[in-house]
Formats: C-alpha cells, structure tokens, sequence
C-alpha cells in the first residue's frame, strides 16, 4: 500500500504516537525522538509560512542565540539520532524531558490550527489529552500572566484530573492513560466538546 503524506501528516502521526506511548509506559527513547520529531516537523512549518510559533517564543526569551537556545533543546534528541561525532559518548536523561517534548509538539500543532495551517479545528484527541495532563500537572509552575491567559485552559485540566499535581509520576501518568482510553474508545466524543480549541 501506498500513501501520499505531507510533513503535518507525518508530525501528527508522530506525536500521538508518542503520546500513547507515553500513557501506556513506553519506551522513554522512543517517547522522545517521535515527539521532537513531531515538534521540529510542526516549527519548520510553521516558519516556512511565516507563522508564529512556540519554538520561536522560547527563543525570544532565552538569552542565548538562537542555534545555543535551539540546541540546549534538541540536546537528547540529536543524541538519540546521531553517533557519526561522538560513537561512544554517553548521556544522563530524565524521562520527565518527555512532559516538555510532547507539550512543545501539541502546542506547536495547536498553533498551525490558528494559523489556518493544518487540519483543525481541534488538536487531536491525544493532543488534548495530554495538553490538558500537562496543565493539571504543572500548572502551579506557571508565571501569573500564563495563569490570568490560561485561566481557562487550568480550570478545564483541573475538571479533568483533579489534584494531579499531588499525586505520583505513576498515578498522574495512570490518569492520564485512563483518560486517554476513555476519550479514544469515544471516537472524539466529549473531549473536544469539552475542551474546545486548544493552541
């Protein structure tokens, strides 16, 4: 079989992918690579047409250059993906990397729907899924201007899974996995009616 797929088909792919292996305790490497793969695919995209982008927010905000800032962030990654420099070198990696990863994918595809750029209006149920898991989990983190724009947004994620926050990285990565379940087995049921545009 055969089939004609563009670079968002591609990243979508990748990143629900990396979502449900992220919910069902995959592979930590394999979480990573499909997920930054999915978030270069959707930054380049949304570059290439002149459209605004997370990737290109942390770069404003760091005060590295961009290729410093961008490499700090591709670090794991590029590791994952290359030995042609370094064959034998080693690295120390946190799976808690993926939480970021997987937010930097969805937000990033969440932007090209704004845009009018790929297939909307919603992100995926995955997406969603894990958009809404990161925001109870991490939430309290945020500056007060992320909390007074997202206030919504957190209200949602905590309706969700509430007290998330409180419990431990297996439970809230339970949660999220029965959420997910629940939410696939509708077929894009009441999450998107739930939630709204997301991005």
């Amino acid at each position: 079989m055969q089939v004609e797929l563009t670079k968002v088909n591609v990243g979508r792919c990748q990143a629900n992918t990396a979502i449900e292996l992220f919910f069902s305790g995959g592979d930590i490497v394999s979480i990573h690579t499909l997920g930054m793969a999915a978030a270069n695919i959707f930054g380049d995209v949304l570059r290439a047409k002149g459209a605004p982008s997370w990737r290109d927010e942390i770069v404003r905000q760091s005060p590295l250059s961009e290729a410093e800032t961008m490499g700090l962030v591709r670090r794991s990654s590029n590791f994952f993906k290359h030995a042609d420099r370094d064959p034998d070198a080693t690295m120390h990696f946190s799976d808690n990397e993926n939480d970021h990863v997987l937010w930097l994918a969805s937000v990033e595809y969440g932007f090209g729907i704004r845009a009018g750029l790929f297939e909307g209006p919603y992100v995926s149920t995955q997406m969603s899924v894990f958009l809404h898991w990161y925001i109870a989990d991490k939430a309290d983190g945020f500056g007060d201007k992320a909390r007074a724009e997202m206030s919504d947004l957190i209200s949602n994620a905590n309706k969700l899974f509430p007290r998330l926050a409180k419990k431990d990285r297996s439970q809230r990565i339970l949660a999220g996995s029965n959420c997910l379940a629940k939410e696939l087995d509708a077929r894009f049921g009441s999450l998107g009616a739930f939630l709204g545009p997301v991005g």
